[in-house]
């Protein structure tokens, strides 16, 4: 998935430590995930090559992953950007002291990429 996040650009507006904790306000702009995987899944269903039609009828499920991630990673090239939007990433530091984002951030961090998500 790291393909997916290609064009990703962020700047760290401010951090803030407080012991074994921190957080980091951040702008974030990436390719717009939802509308690849969209166009990736339409570009499969409405396929008329032969290859993915054999695929589909041979119930071949690895071999169908491998072409849709192939379209999704084109798509991924093409769509539009997101737009800036804010993240507030939460950190920890681990028993190694480096310093981790937590769960609940990642999450957070792909909500606020997910324009489809944030649709009202």
């Amino acid at each position: 998935m790291s393909r997916a996040f290609g064009r990703l650009e962020y700047t760290i507006n401010d951090v803030e430590v407080d012991g074994d904790k921190a957080t980091a306000d951040v702008t974030v702009n990436n390719a717009d995930i939802d509308a690849a995987l969209q166009n990736a899944m339409s570009d499969l269903q409405n396929s008329d090559d032969s290859e993915v039609q054999a695929l589909i009828n041979n119930r071949d499920e690895k071999g169908l992953m491998q072409k849709f991630f192939e379209a999704f990673y084109d798509e991924v090239d093409k769509v539009d950007m997101i737009g800036d939007k804010g993240v507030t990433f939460e950190l920890e530091k681990n028993d190694d002291g480096n310093w981790k984002i937590t769960d609940d951030s990642i999450a957070a961090f792909y909500e606020t990429i997910s324009p489809r998500a944030n649709a009202d």
